[in-house]
């Protein structure tokens, strides 16, 4: 294994225990205001973006296997749901070195969600989050219904729950 896999993954697997622990008690409540760019320019603002709701915010990095596997096993599991309204933002963790590398990916998967690079991870301190992937499911008015970190195979069937549950 390379040791810039290695470390990655021994990082994630870390965050996720933590992220795990203070999952149970999450100090989220309502989606801080930020103001960002997408992937097209665009300015996202946060707070708009998820007054609407309901809505998803991901934290995720397309340089890690695992969060590669959890933004692939999101998209089916959010597909299955097309028929309802259901915005995604999805915020990358590459930081900003590795701006083209994340356009690739998001046009290679077809990535069908609103994409901004969190360049200094302040979008990530901002919403608490502890470590990508992390799910935040929004609802309507900017409150965090569920959360979700880490991503383990068989995760499907809680996204599914999460965002069954967000729908209602």
């Amino acid at each position: 294994m390379r040791p810039g896999l290695t470390t990655c993954c021994v990082l994630f697997v870390s965050a996720v225990l933590c992220a795990a622990e203070t999952a149970l008690e999450s100090p989220w409540k309502q989606v801080p205001s930020c103001t960002v760019r997408d992937l097209n320019g665009r300015t996202v603002s946060t707070k708009q973006f998820t007054a609407d709701g309901p809505t998803v915010v991901v934290f995720w990095s397309s340089c890690c296997p695992t969060n590669v596997n959890a933004i692939r096993a999101f998209m089916k599991i959010h597909a299955t749901f097309a028929d309802r309204s259901l915005p995604v933002l999805a915020i990358n963790e590459n930081g900003g070195q590795e701006t083209a590398k994340v356009r690739q990916f998001v046009k290679t998967e077809k990535l069908p969600f609103t994409v901004v690079i969190d360049k200094d991870r302040e979008l990530m301190a901002s919403f608490n989050a502890a470590a990508p992937p992390t799910f935040l499911f929004v609802k309507k008015g900017g409150v965090i219904a569920d959360t979700h970190a880490g991503y383990f195979a068989g995760d499907e069937k809680k996204f599914e729950q999460h965002i069954a549950r967000l729908l209602r």
